[in-house]
């Protein structure tokens, strides 16, 4: 089979017919390559082979003046075979190179004529008109498109300094406002960022990148993605690492538009509060805290004293299965990264209605417990109540007093004073019931408008910090065990004993419950089974409690307003509010594996900027716990900063030992670092 071919793929082309079978054919075409197409793509055919190779008809199918062609045939008819058109331009001896140069025309002058069968149709003057102006804008449209990725390259072009490739990564980009062409430009390189060694496009962003660095005479002379980062962060494509962990994660982030005249939110619940507005309450977080969903107050009575924790209650403005409900379930947690939150609800929301906001009337959840002279524990209730925040604290503010560091009449001071011994006694308690005491820094990454980062190291057992942890452990515990009381299915927080102490050969001493050394605290975890979350009560090991849930954080947790509603509903006795068994399955499955995606996030957040912020520390000496012996050094934990890292350069290091060691490599783009041993 040797015929030719006019056939439609974007564009007219001429080939040559190799092969056909059913509907595909195997053509050459002019540039020697073989491609299959379907038959309804072709315009004309030979229908017989022909004497001439495909070289010779390439040269010798030429276009014919379409407008002449026009012209001529429409004051003749509306439409002509192929043979007729030949013979009428030409003459009725015509070739079949002339066929196909007129066939040739008019399927390219799409404007003057369109092709249907075996016959030639003339467009109306009215017709014409209308597609000529179409393709006038089409042509207006590209050119303007052609001209915008010029100006993006050229865009490009100025703005990258090859000196960002070699030296320390800029603190803040060096452009502000990118063009959307230029931002179309560099995809390939951000999808690269989200997507990692696991893209399947991955080949398209080199391709990319040496596009980039052929037009910009650069060299990308370290890994891609490292490369790749500082490029976009410098340009401004790319504001932070945050920005890719979202998308890396698909997390939601847009929130639902809410009915008009929504705001403000009624309360719902129908449940009669008692009024405790005139109670003293105040509350203690850092101060980066924007969440703010407990309180505490205390009042003294004639055999003891009452203390109060009192839970933010945002049930009470959302019905089961509103806008609100269903967009939190959705999300199952809010998630905390270094340098924004995406919160399970919208942010305004909870600042106007939801937050324990000081001079506020707000509904909450209220453990009230009351205790003898000596702190020992006579009777518990929840209620469910109105309070009025009159102070917000900071954990330092708090303990600057109790510490006697602040000597200003605080009118909240001696209900300070009161939890602590309180909530020492707790303390107390739960670590003769078998609890352990894990203090590690709480490490806050404050990152500046210039980029630079900041830390905040928050101990766990500073004296407010064991105020509310074991207000809000209290809370928490008389939940769980007012579920198993009443026989509630309900949401439970356990964990087993370690393998290691069960098997009578521990590799720490458990015997140990509190002050531990660095290097024990870190072989304790090593050994810790994780904590798990079902419908089963159980002992929780490191907390030395029989059981345990979480009902504290309602703003930023799902199973903890799930918590709320099965207390609500079991103390008031309106049922109707409460979940039944199989709905807290449902729930407990999605937002279980919620929660472990935002946990991924915030990780994979936390790892970054910690990164970050010893790259821009590449000159300190930093202490380092040697734990561990790995191929050619060791791994050790940088103090205070918890952060693990390679460290080489020595190799008689004894584990558990400190060293002093000097950063080498910090990629915080990859993940990768490492440090020598410095020799004093």
């Amino acid at each position: 089979m040797n015929e030719l071919v006019l056939y439609k793929d974007k564009e007219c082309k001429l080939a040559m017919i190799n092969n056909e079978k059913g509907n595909k054919i195997t053509v050459e075409t002019t540039d020697g390559k073989k491609v299959v197409i379907q038959k309804n793509q072709v315009i004309y055919r030979s229908l017989k082979d022909v004497e001439h190779k495909l070289s010779y008809y390439q040269v010798a199918v030429k276009s014919v003046d379409s407008e002449e062609l026009y012209d001529l045939l429409n004051t003749m008819a509306a439409s002509f075979t192929f043979e007729e058109l030949a013979e009428l331009y030409f003459s009725e001896n015509f070739t079949l190179e002339q066929i196909f140069s007129l066939v040739f025309t008019a399927a390219c002058d799409e404007i003057r004529f369109y092709i249907q069968g075996n016959r030639v149709f003339l467009r109306t003057a009215d017709e014409i008109a209308t597609l000529a102006e179409e393709k006038r804008k089409k042509e207006e449209e590209e050119n303007a498109r052609k001209a915008a990725i010029d100006s993006a390259w050229e865009w490009i072009r100025a703005n990258v300094d090859k000196g960002i490739f070699t030296s320390p990564l800029e603190f803040v980009p060096a452009c502000n406002e990118p063009p959307t062409e230029a931002v179309r430009i560099l995809l390939p390189l951000k999808d690269l960022l989200i997507h990692g060694d696991e893209y399947s496009k991955k080949n398209e962003s080199f391709k990319r990148i040496d596009e980039i660095c052929e037009k910009c005479g650069i060299v990308c002379n370290m890994d891609k993605s490292a490369w790749s980062y500082r490029l976009l962060f410098h340009l401004g494509v790319l504001c932070n690492d945050d920005e890719l962990v979202k998308r890396r994660n698909n997390l939601k982030t847009a929130y639902p538009v809410l009915p008009e005249d929504s705001l403000p939110l009624p309360v719902s619940d129908e449940i009669e509060r008692e009024d405790m507005q005139d109670l003293n309450v105040f509350t203690i977080d850092s101060e980066q805290t924007k969440d703010i969903d407990d309180g505490l107050s205390w009042k003294s009575c004639d055999d003891g004293y009452k203390f109060y924790v009192h839970i933010a209650d945002p049930d009470a403005f959302i019905r089961r299965g509103s806008v609100l409900d269903k967009e939190a379930f959705t999300r199952g947690t809010s998630v905390y990264m270094s340098t924004e939150r995406v919160n399970m609800f919208p942010p305004e929301v909870i600042q106007s209605h939801f937050n324990l906001t000081a001079g506020e009337k707000r509904p909450s959840v209220t453990l009230e417990i009351c205790t003898d002279k000596d702190y020992n524990v006579k009777s518990t209730r929840f209620c469910f109540v109105w309070i009025k925040v009159r102070h917000r604290l900071t954990y330092n503010e708090a303990d600057k007093a109790l510490n006697g560091e602040n000597t200003e009449n605080f009118d909240w001071l001696e209900a300070m004073q009161h939890f602590q011994k309180f909530a020492l006694k707790c303390e107390t308690k739960r670590v003769d019931n078998g609890a352990y005491l894990i203090e590690r820094p709480d490490i806050h990454l404050i990152i500046k408008d210039d980029g630079r980062i900041d830390l905040d190291l928050l101990y766990s057992n500073s004296a407010s910090h064991i105020i509310v942890r074991e207000m809000m452990i209290m809370f928490n515990k008389l939940t769980a065990e007012t579920m198993i009381l009443h026989n509630v299915p309900s949401i439970f927080i356990s964990q087993s004993s370690p393998d290691a102490l069960l098997e009578g050969n521990p590799t720490v001493d458990y015997d140990k419950h509190r002050d531990f050394s660095r290097y024990e605290l870190i072989q304790f975890l090593i050994t810790m089974k994780k904590s798990v979350t079902g419908t089963t009560a159980g002992p929780h090991f490191t907390m030395g409690l029989s059981y345990y849930t979480q009902a504290t954080s309602p703003i930023r947790r799902y199973l903890d307003i799930t918590e709320h509603r099965l207390l609500k509903g079991l103390i008031t006795g309106k049922k109707e509010l409460m979940p039944d068994e199989d709905e807290i399955k449902v729930i407990l499955a999605t937002i279980t594996a919620k929660a472990a995606n935002a946990a991924l996030c915030e990780r994979e957040s936390k790892n970054f900027w910690m990164l970050r912020y010893l790259e821009q520390n590449m000159d300190k000496k930093y202490k380092v716990l040697i734990t561990k012996k790995i191929t050619g050094g060791f791994l050790g934990e940088i103090d205070d900063l918890c952060v693990r890292i390679p460290v080489f350069g020595a190799t008689n290091l004894k584990i558990g030992s400190y060293v002093n060691v000097k950063l080498k490599k910090v990629s915080p783009i990859t993940g990768e670092s490492r440090a020598e041993v410095v020799f004093d």
